[in-house]
């Protein structure tokens, strides 16, 4: 399953409206793809873009959604399940939407079989989330490894109220990655919050470090049925790749967003740092695995807050595929979200 592949991007100031509502488009079959095009008055489309190529409304715009998938899953299928944010002309989460303000479409025919909308406030079995931090711990990163220790308690606090049930796990790299806890994770705050304190910044002298592997790694780890599994790097230096010219990573950017987006894998993929193309744009990891792009900075703490925030503001949609069959085409659904319900 892939979410978010690299298309033909125009960067807009703002999403569009089609009518009354923003509307995201996923091409679901053997593959999964996110954008958003907007059409003219007969229908023409005039432009696509990825997803994740959204700005908020403008702040004197009072009416629209803008709404984001983060993650798809057909693990289930022909059950469909999206991960859907809204929010507001602000950028302010909508969290009081219900089933009546969605609706589905494949290939242009409504999916109303076991259509069902879950609100961010229901928790819960309904909402599972498997997290790994994955983090750069060179001598530079020093105060954002203090940050994750000062923020995961709020992080968590978060996820708990929200009624996720969430699991922890770390990874730390330099030009070698380490994992922890036999690469299981812990329902624990205190004890994931453990292996934080003991990370200690050192080294990393050569500015590229080897990211893509420190997130190829928990890509493999069991993950409970249903979860998503997120990873959140933060980092300040892009990654080494196969055929960089050092004999650090095993990975091609290619390579790793192949596997970041497989069926089986499906990782969401949220990333703090500078804007390095690997990491933020066309084609970039955030880009094509459905997460989000933070830019490393002094508010580290509201940048964990906010990303806490983005995981339990989570709609699932979900509805059952009119064609069933496993027949290997495309299939072109719509998921359209308004503000008032018909």
């Amino acid at each position: 399953t892939t979410v978010g592949r690299s298309v033909p991007t125009i960067v807009r100031d703002a999403p569009y409206r089609y009518g009354n509502a923003l509307v995201e488009y996923l091409t679901v079959g053997n593959s999964y793809y996110a954008y958003a095009a907007r059409r003219d008055a007969a229908g023409v489309e005039l432009w696509r873009t990825d997803v994740l190529s959204f700005r908020p409304l403008p702040a004197t715009t009072t009416s629209g959604l803008n709404v984001a998938i983060r993650t798809v899953n057909a693990g289930a299928f022909p059950i469909i399940t999206s991960y859907v944010t809204a929010a507001d002309a602000l950028n302010t989460p909508i969290l009081d939407l219900a089933a009546a303000n969605f609706s589905a479409s494949e290939n242009g025919f409504p999916q109303t079989s076991l259509f069902s909308v879950i609100p961010p406030s229901t928790g819960g079995s309904t909402r599972v989330a498997d997290i790994i931090f994955v983090i750069d711990d060179t001598g530079s990163m020093g105060p954002y490894i203090a940050g994750v220790r000062s923020s995961v308690i709020n992080f968590a606090n978060r996820l708990t109220t929200s009624g996720v049930d969430f699991r922890l796990g770390l990874v730390a790299f330099k030009d070698n990655v380490t994992t922890y806890n036999g690469r299981a994770l812990t329902p624990s705050v205190s004890e994931f919050n453990g292996w934080v304190s003991a990370l200690f910044a050192s080294g990393g002298d050569d500015t590229p470090e080897v990211a893509f592997d420190a997130l190829a790694d928990p890509a493999t780890w069991a993950v409970r049925p249903g979860a998503q599994r997120v990873l959140i790097l933060i980092t300040d230096a892009p990654s080494h790749y196969r055929g960089d010219g050092t004999p650090y990573s095993s990975w091609t950017q290619s390579e790793l967003i192949a596997l970041l987006t497989n069926p089986s894998v499906q990782a969401q993929t949220n990333i703090v740092s500078f804007e390095f193309g690997q990491y933020v744009g066309a084609g970039s990891l955030t880009n094509a695995t459905g997460g989000t792009f933070y830019r490393l900075g002094s508010d580290f703490s509201g940048i964990i807050d906010r990303i806490g925030s983005s995981i339990s503001n989570q709609y699932i949609v979900q509805y059952q595929s009119s064609n069933p069959a496993f027949d290997g085409t495309d299939r072109e659904v719509r998921i359209t979200a308004t503000r008032d319900a018909s």
